[in-house]
């Protein structure tokens, strides 16, 4: 198994850490484990991409964007964008307040993340073996 399975089971398992904090009424608990899942996702993505990553979070969102958001290869075809804006927003710096609903909508967009993240791998196995 590569090393970006791992991130992202990785990643799986902080957005489940993320639902249980959720459970427990930890709202911030809950949106920060669902935000270091997205980017345990990212950074899952560039390791395989390039072996290195960064591990301050605006690297990894920068190196996310050029690698996988500039070139199109994480945009799903259906809906473009969105998926990869969740990662963006979250880190966006705009929620100063964390709420229980809050978390839960962040957590349901991490997890729709690394969904888009093991969609991405799998273009990016499939370019590679072209």
């Amino acid at each position: 198994m590569s090393s970006a399975v791992f991130g992202l089971a990785a990643a799986e398992r902080e957005v489940f850490e993320a639902q249980l904090l959720l459970d427990q009424q930890d709202a911030r608990g809950a949106e920060s484990m669902a935000k270091r899942a997205m980017l345990s996702a990212a950074q899952a993505l560039i390791r395989a991409d390039a072996y290195d990553s960064p591990d301050a979070p605006e690297r990894i969102i920068i190196e996310f964007r050029t690698r996988f958001c500039e070139t199109g290869l994480f945009l799903d075809r259906f809906v473009g964008a969105k998926f990869a804006n969740y990662l963006f927003k979250a880190f966006d710096g705009s929620v100063t307040e964390t709420s229980l609903v809050q978390s839960h909508q962040r957590i349901e967009e991490a997890q729709v993340f690394i969904e888009g993240a093991h969609a991405c791998y799998e273009r990016m196995q499939q370019r590679s073996r072209a």
